[in-house]
């Protein structure tokens, strides 16, 4: 995400396993923060389309009434054999 959560606030994402054959691994619910973090890893040549991302939103009871918005970058890297 662009920059760091609230206190008391936490963003999770998970990512749905893109080829379904178990090759790709989803990492499952992923706590979000400026800091990169690999969602799915092992994602072998496949075209997909209609995939679910599900984001959670968590807060404390402490945490004062607030609105905002979060920009996600989603970047996909590989290795060439």
């Amino acid at each position: 995400i662009d920059s760091a959560m609230p206190t008391g606030l936490t963003l999770k994402v998970n990512l749905a396993d893109p080829d379904d054959t178990g090759s790709a691994v989803s990492a499952g619910d992923v706590i979000l923060s400026a800091t990169a973090a690999d969602l799915v890893t092992g994602i072998g040549p496949v075209a997909q389309e209609g995939l679910t991302i599900t984001y959670t939103l968590s807060a404390t009871v402490e945490v004062a009434p607030t609105s905002g918005s979060k920009t996600v970058t989603f970047t996909v890297t590989g290795s060439t054999p």
